[in-house]
Order: structure tokens, then C-alpha cells, then sequence
């Protein structure tokens, strides 16, 4: 018998310095989800974004950076649940831009 776990489980894609990035922002927003108040994370997050801004403007890419742009206040905004989603939902979106821009199969 097979392990399903590995046989036909589909490798995700490369990661490269930006979905390298984009991940530590996704797992930073999932972590304030549960604790907001972390002021370290919160500052961590906003570093991240000037990051995955200025590494998706150095490859050509707009509208990652305009949406970090977006999300910066988020980041900065008192610890409240709306302002934990808008970070998630942010990260999902740059997540899906990258996933996009990916050649071959993902």
C-alpha cells in the first residue's frame, strides 16, 4: 500500500525571495489574528511590506507595491479585528499575485 500523503500530492510552487516573503507576511497576519496586541509582529508586518513593495517594484510587477501601500495603515492601525483581516486578506491577495506570475506548473 502506497502512502497517500506523498504519491499524489502535488509539489507547490518554487519559493523565491518574494513568496518567501509573502509567506512570512501571511503567517505574521494569521499569528496577530491571535494575538493583535503583539506590537512586534505589527512591526515585523510593516517591515515585510516595504520589503514585498520594493523587491515586486524592482521586478517590474505594479500592483503589489500599491497594494502594500494599501495595507501600511492596517498594519499601523490599533490592534482590532478589522484591521487583523484587512493584513489577512491582503496577504491572500499577494499571495494569488505571485501565485499568478509563476511559470509552469503550480
Amino acid at each position: 500500500m502506497t502512502d497517500r500523503s506523498t504519491s499524489g500530492a502535488r509539489p507547490g510552487p518554487l519559493m523565491d525571495p518574494l513568496g518567501q516573503l509573502i509567506q512570512q507576511g501571511r503567517d505574521a497576519a494569521e499569528f496577530l489574528w491571535q494575538v493583535p496586541e503583539d506590537t512586534a509582529t505589527r512591526t515585523q508586518v510593516g517591515g515585510l511590506l516595504a520589503q514585498i513593495g520594493a523587491e515586486a517594484a524592482a521586478q517590474g510587477k505594479r500592483e503589489m507595491p500599491a497594494l502594500c501601500e494599501a495595507m501600511r495603515p492596517a498594519a499601523n492601525a490599533a490592534p482590532t479585528p478589522q484591521s487583523v483581516e484587512i493584513l489577512q486578506e491582503g496577504f491572500e491577495r499577494l499571495h494569488r499575485l505571485w501565485l499568478s506570475t509563476r511559470s509552469g506548473p503550480v
